[in-house]
């Protein structure tokens, strides 16, 4: 799993379009076409093959906890994210992982906000520049 985590004053997606890449992809039902959020942590996740889901979702709701803390933030983003690897894993598995970590994340009595799987999204971030408002993470 790969995670590019930022803290955004202001974040905000709207739908484009469902997906057709990679070969086999189901999106999630479109349930929501706009997602916005202010003073939030935005993480943009790549779920990748032979992740050990459950593990690893949990070592991340940890990671989210600790640096939503360090903000002073309740409010977390999680947007599927498929452009920080080339060995993603298949849709179910990536799935799984994003539901894991959403409960995990509520568990942890934080605000979710969980932005569409399976399609092209326009964003729009505003990043403060202050040390570590950008952070990559490798579990």
């Amino acid at each position: 799993m790969k995670s590019l985590i930022t803290h955004c004053r202001n974040f905000k997606s709207e739908f484009d379009g469902f997906a057709d890449r990679p070969q086999g992809i189901v999106p999630q039902e479109l349930k929501e076409d706009k997602w916005q959020e202010t003073e939030a942590v935005v993480a943009f996740i790549t779920v990748e093959d032979r992740d050990r889901i459950k593990e690893v979702s949990q070592l991340m709701v940890e990671e989210l906890y600790l640096i939503a803390n360090e903000f002073g933030r309740k409010k977390v983003v999680l947007i599927p994210f498929a452009h920080l690897s080339s060995n993603i894993a298949n849709y179910k598995d990536a799935l799984s992982f994003l539901d894991y970590l959403e409960e995990g994340l509520k568990q942890k009595e934080l605000d979710i906000t969980r932005v569409h799987f399976g399609s092209h999204k326009s964003l729009l971030l505003d990043i403060p520049g202050h040390t570590g408002n950008i952070r990559f993470r490798e579990f």
